[in-house]
């Protein structure tokens, strides 16, 4: 180390001890402390792109999407904007049709019919009546003419209707072995219905209506939809693994169609021109002209699986799916929100995967003996923004040639140096793209960052893809693209709290005399992390901030966990996953409250995964098929350990007692096993500082 250097460290740790005033009064610091929830950030509140869509249906010059808890979002713009409407139900809405005049079909889990007569304005409850099951799952709905309309769904579910819905009669497939999940339904010009099966195949209605003819297994693999094309004798079928069939007889030969992508196909639309483009796994998109004989990738790509497709009067497309709601201008996708960073399921994942949900969980995950029952635990660590020095040119932000690779040499040798500092970035082992692919029998994961001392554009228009499909904008990577976050402790000491790692953080980050970064800092903070023992308030204060006296001085943030107590008895994993989002809503309501987490978005990708990873089955109610596994760090070794985490309001005070109030009430009429006093709050006091004091 040069004396520049030796001289430079001991200022920065005299700074420090100071409170790094000097620092910030000379502009090298933001002093805006990162905020914690969406609604903070600037997120408009109960906004869509919080969710995945799987269908979406055109109606009297609007357009109606449906998917996950019931939501049902209307575009009257033909998709530039959406607005919420109303379902009265709460679990996934897998498919939604067209009927005749202003009249729309929505179907879904929990045997969820729903109708519309008003162009999806308004919705009510249409149960078929007579069933044996009545909580069926359905899958797909379509409608042809004169009134005759078809449901599919789970373990050979179908009825069927002459009469525009008001009476259902149950119908049956020809089945060699088990029925197989029925996937959707398409109605040719002629008023035959065609299904197509988790099996891979394909049936026909017969001319009476009664009647069905199974067309053989096209697939060893499941057909996920089927396309009329011109015709009406021309038919395609596309499923798993990148299955693409056809047939110009009706059914009675098919071909398998070259396609450049093994993704599951989810989504298919034949265009007005007579061009086929299909969406699916990953956010890709190909297409086929009306005169090729295969499928190419489009020149436009999402970057979250596409569960629906629409075509513009402009000939762009809508989309519905994982990233939520978007369209493409012919260049690129854009998602409701996208601004803000990742949208959908994606920025869902997001908060699953950050770093303080981490550290709650694995305190939650804990043996208590570790600690003193009145001893409350604390964890410290830093947080550090970058962002492209001023006198760069940083046209793709922290992704720049040169920027991206100093900023990755510096946070390397941060956790390769001798203080023993911990890590978590962009370039963390933790950090990963998830995918679900059916045959492997869990979701994949695949690094982020996969360069090499080549990066050249190429290199970076990869990487910043493989961020978008992590989910990691407006995370560990800021909008735009702009800045990348990460976070530093050191290993705690013997009191149990970690200890300060910003001098050497410091040291290494800002430039040393005469030296020119190609980065700089954009924020600094110091952040404690400690649980409030005793969350019950003192009298008459309820509306004062906790821990005035807190030595730690700066803003105060409130974070909630609803745990499992030592004493609860039993474990019915699948109810509790399940029951979740009814606590959500209850809890998410509450003043001081904008935001919940529940171990059923945990659960939803390890319940598609056992149905093939299909998206239709993305809920915490649906057969649970890992038993334990499917919780991660939300389970301990013999139950579901944290059902939620809960966000509290920017400046609000601690609503523990509240809280728990709310989460007995519900255990109470939950038919849950547990009662109250079983699940336990436990508050937590999150403190940002623009520096750290020793």
């Amino acid at each position: 180390m040069t004396v520049s250097r030796i001289l430079t460290v001991a200022l920065v740790v005299l700074l420090l001890a100071s409170g790094m005033w000097w620092v910030k009064a000379n502009g090298f610091l933001n002093d805006t402390a990162p905020v914690i929830t969406d609604e903070a950030a600037g997120w408009p509140s109960g906004s869509g792109q919080r969710h995945i869509f799987l269908d979406i249906a055109a109606v009297d010059d609007a357009l109606i999407a449906v998917g996950e808890s019931g939501q049902i979002w209307r575009s009257s713009d033909a998709g530039e904007s959406w607005q919420s409407v109303d379902s009265g139900v709460s679990g996934l809405l897998t498919a939604v049709s067209a009927a005749s005049g202003k009249e729309l079909w929505a179907v879904g889990h929990r045997g969820t019919v729903l109708f519309s007569d008003d162009a999806g304005l308004n919705w009510q409850q249409r149960p078929p009546g007579g069933l044996e099951s009545p909580d069926f799952v359905a899958l797909d709905v379509a409608f042809g003419s004169e009134g005759h309309g078809y449901i599919v769904g789970a373990d050979g579910f179908l009825i069927v209707t002459s009469d525009g819905g008001e009476t259902w009669s149950r119908q049956t497939l020809p089945n060699r072995y088990r029925p197989s999940d029925l996937n959707a339904v398409a109605v040719t010009p002629a008023g035959r219905a065609l299904v197509v099966s988790s099996e891979g195949n394909v049936y026909r209605q017969g001319d009476d209506g009664d009647d069905w003819e199974a067309l053989g297994q096209v697939s060893y693999r499941s057909l996920n939809g089927i396309l009329i094309l011109s015709g009406g004798d021309k038919w395609l079928v596309y499923g798993e693994g990148g299955q693409i069939y056809e047939s110009a007889d009706a059914g009675a030969n098919w071909q398998q169609v070259k396609s450049v992508s093994k993704a599951p196909y989810f989504a298919g639309r034949v265009l007005t021109d007579g061009s086929v483009v299909l969406g699916g796994g990953s956010g890709v998109v190909v297409k086929r002209t009306p005169s090729g004989e295969q499928f190419h990738l489009d020149s436009a790509q999402a970057h979250g699986t596409i569960l629906a497709v629409h075509e513009r009067a402009d000939g762009n497309l809508v989309v519905a799916g994982e990233q939520g709601l978007g369209w493409s201008d012919g260049m690129d996708y854009r998602f409701e929100g996208d601004e803000y960073g990742a949208t959908g399921r994606k920025r869902v994942q997001q908060r699953l995967d950050g770093w303080l949900t981490r550290q709650l969980l694995a305190w939650n995950n804990e043996r208590r003996s570790y600690y003193s029952d009145n001893e409350p635990r604390i964890k410290q660590w830093v947080r550090a923004t970058l962002a492209p020095a001023e006198h760069r040119e940083a046209s793709h932000g922290v992704f720049t040639t040169g920027v991206y690779q100093d900023i990755r040499t510096e946070i390397k040798s941060l956790e390769e140096g001798e203080a023993g500092l911990q890590v978590y970035s962009l370039w963390s082992p933790g950090v990963y793209i998830q995918k679900m692919q059916s045959g492997a029998g869990r979701t994949l994961r695949f690094p982020v960052d996969m360069t090499d001392d080549e990066y050249d554009d190429a290199e970076r228009m990869a990487l910043v893809r493989r961020v978008k499909q992590a989910g990691l904008d407006g995370g560990l990577v800021g909008p735009g693209l702009a800045t990348t976050s990460f976070f530093v402790t050191q290993p705690q000491s013997g009191e149990g709290e970690s200890g300060n790692a910003l001098p050497q953080l410091a040291t290494g980050l800002f430039a040393q005399p005469g030296e020119e970064r190609s980065f700089s800092v954009q924020g600094l903070w110091s952040q404690r992390l400690e649980q409030v023992v005793d969350a019950t308030p003192e009298e008459g204060s309820a509306d004062t901030p906790a821990s005035e006296a807190n030595e730690f001085h700066g803003r105060e943030d409130f974070l909630y966990t609803v745990t499992r107590g030592e004493q609860a008895y039993g474990c019915e994993e699948q109810e509790v996953a399940a029951r979740t989002p009814e606590l959500e809503q209850k809890l998410t309501t509450l003043d001081g409250v904008v935001k919940t987490l529940t171990v059923a978005e945990q659960a939803k990708g390890s319940r598609a995964m056992a149905k093939n990873a299909h998206w239709k089955w993305f809920t915490a109610d649906a057969p649970s098929g890992y038993q334990r596994s499917e919780y991660g760090e939300w389970a301990d070794y013999s139950c579901v350990k944290t059902l939620a985490i809960v966000y509290g309001a920017p400046g609000s005070s601690n609503i523990a007692v509240a809280l728990q109030a709310e989460v007995d009430e519900w255990l109470s009429g939950s038919g849950l096993a547990w009662g109250p006093g079983d699940l336990e709050v436990h508050a937590y006091r999150l403190t940002t500082a623009p520096s750290v004091a020793d």
